[in-house]
């Protein structure tokens, strides 16, 4: 698969596909547009794409405010690649983008991306101010000559599908709802970095991640997980939060990474979450909290055992 942005030479000679939208999450009615461009594209025997953006637009629209993200670009970039895209692009989205208007939007899909066909969801807007439709984008496609597919909303659980709603999820640490709506294993990654070594005084070291400022976190607590190692999956614990035992005041990500011996400091870590096991709790000492972990490690392995066998 083929990344472009707005700084790199695009070819659309012979046309393409495009699934549009802001594609936060990639839930499963993200996967479902993006699925439609590909069944889209094959009909037509051209490339099938992903247009998002390169930053979520409330950061250049309300600069003054703090917004995180779901996935790094690379981890959405890896996502979607499994579904059969042939290329990603991202568009730069900055004050000079925001300003253009619906239709110039859609001449730029039409002229610069050379669009046969794009596939939106029904709440699909653009162009400045949200003022251009799904339907709006249907009468700019006759006048510009490219098809326009517009996806139904997808519900699961009597709520529509979404990102907001993920979000929600992950803020309560509602890790199983969360997967659900994605359609797969919510995933937190980045490199090893070295930390105290506490866990490893204790007999039970952990990877720990660095993971960017404005990405989201799930809930402080303690989390059943697994990563990929080596081409193997390792049953894993994962603690997010700031560690009250040991008095620390800055938020970590850190992943004991069971039946697992190895150093893997400087690598990039992509760590799966199945389920929240407990909050964060401050423990009397070292030993009640190694006893607690380890009580933690046996559910993590049970869960991981049902889910990957």
């Amino acid at each position: 698969m083929q990344i472009y942005n707005t700084h790199t030479s695009f070819d659309s000679r012979g046309g393409c596909v495009l699934a549009l939208g802001s594609f936060d999450s990639l839930h499963i009615a993200h996967q479902a547009l993006i699925c439609e461009a590909v069944a889209q594209a094959h009909m037509r025997g051209v490339r099938a794409g992903v247009h998002l953006f390169d930053r979520r637009p409330e950061t250049v629209l309300f600069p003054q405010k703090e917004f995180k993200s779901i996935y790094k670009n690379d981890d959405k970039a890896q996502i979607i690649e499994r579904f059969g895209v042939d290329f990603v692009y991202y568009e730069t989205f900055d004050a000079a983008f925001m300003k253009l208007d619906s239709f110039a939007f859609a001449r730029m899909l039409k002229e610069k991306l050379g669009v046969l066909c794009v596939v939106v969801g029904f709440h699909y807007t653009f162009g400045y101010g949200g003022a251009g439709t799904a339907e709006k984008l249907k009468q700019f496609g006759e006048m510009l000559g490219f098809d326009v597919v517009v996806l139904e909303p997808i519900e699961q659980d009597g709520a529509l599908v979404s990102s907001t709603l993920i979000r929600e999820c992950l803020i309560n640490g509602e890790i199983a709802r969360a997967n659900r709506l994605l359609g797969r294993d919510y995933m937190l990654g980045g490199p090893v970095v070295r930390d105290r070594g506490v866990g490893t005084q204790m007999g039970i070291p952990t990877a720990n991640l660095a993971v960017p400022d404005d990405i989201l976190l799930p809930k402080n607590g303690v989390y059943a997980t697994y990563s990929s190692v080596g081409g193997r999956l390792f049953a894993g614990v994962t603690n997010i939060g700031v560690r009250p035992t040991f008095s620390l005041d800055k938020i970590a990500v850190e992943t004991h990474i069971l039946d697992f011996q190895g150093d893997i400091d400087g690598a990039y870590l992509q760590v799966y979450f199945l389920q929240r096991l407990r909050p964060e709790k401050k423990f009397d000492t070292k030993e009640e909290l190694a006893r607690q972990i380890f009580s933690d490690m046996d559910e993590a392995r049970r869960l991981f055992v049902e889910k990957c066998g």
